[in-house]
């Protein structure tokens, strides 16, 4: 396997979620802090299906799932979060004398991993430029909706942002998406190519249902690059003054 595969298969933006510490996801309402879970905000319970398998002969504790949520807050702006999702058991395995083993509770030979599923209000990947249409700003929310329950979903919703976003930009094209992607080269060439792999991602989403997390980590990270190389004022001042430098074969002043 190669490096850029190994680099890729570990993108990742679900991240699990412990009590009594600060997760890895930023306050959806500041954007400037990440949200913290304090102790006593996670309850959990086994779910009625986990429960029924411990009557099966082979069962093991590894078989265990929760249903979980949680109350996760920002401590610079106090914006309130709500989270549910599901939970994993397993054992430690814990080395040290037997004197110093003895001491410890059953609790401390235990971990539960919390994945969340869902997120209320959502959270942002990235803060969606402001010129971006109505259609397209509802997509990309659609898809940050999404993103913790069903990649595919998210991925077709990404799609489907895009396909919006080429009719705001080109909106004299009669040309089909596909063409309209290849055209924003006319606009920016690494945009357009960018836009053009989450499109191939999105047709895996729409056709197939087979996105990873890998796969949506990428088309969002992707997406926010491509938006800020379109829509933020550097990238398009760049290309303004490139274009007229080419056009006069030369600088644009002239003393």
């Amino acid at each position: 396997m190669s490096e850029d595969i190994l680099e890729y298969i570990n993108l990742r933006h679900v991240f699990e979620i412990h009590e009594g510490k600060e997760t890895q996801y930023n306050c959806p309402n500041c954007s400037e802090e990440y949200l913290f879970c304090d102790q006593g905000d996670l309850q959990f319970e086994e779910t009625g299906e986990s429960r029924a398998l411990r009557y099966d002969d082979c069962w093991d504790e590894d078989w265990i799932e929760y249903s979980f949520n949680a109350v996760l807050k920002c401590k610079k702006c106090f914006e309130i979060v709500f989270c549910v999702g599901v939970g994993s058991f397993s054992r430690l395995s814990l080395y040290g004398s037997d004197e110093d083993l003895a001491k410890l509770a059953e609790e401390d030979f235990i971990s539960r991993d919390f994945i969340p599923r869902y997120f209320y209000p959502p959270i942002k990947q990235f803060e969606i430029p402001s010129d971006c249409s109505d259609g397209v700003k509802q997509d990309i929310n659609s898809a940050f909706s999404l993103a913790y329950c069903d990649f595919s979903a998210s991925g077709n919703k990404l799609r489907s942002a895009l396909e919006k976003l080429t009719n705001q930009l080109l909106p004299g094209s009669e040309s089909n998406f596909h063409q309209k992607l290849d055209e924003l080269k006319s606009i920016d060439l690494e945009a357009s190519e960018i836009l053009m792999s989450i499109k191939w991602l999105g047709n895996e989403a729409s056709h197939e249902s087979s996105l990873k997390q890998y796969d949506l980590t990428y088309a969002l990270n992707a997406l926010r690059y491509a938006l800020s190389r379109l829509f933020d004022e550097d990238p398009k001042r760049i290309r303004g003054f490139s274009k007229m430098i080419n056009a006069k074969k030369g600088s644009i002043v002239k003393t």
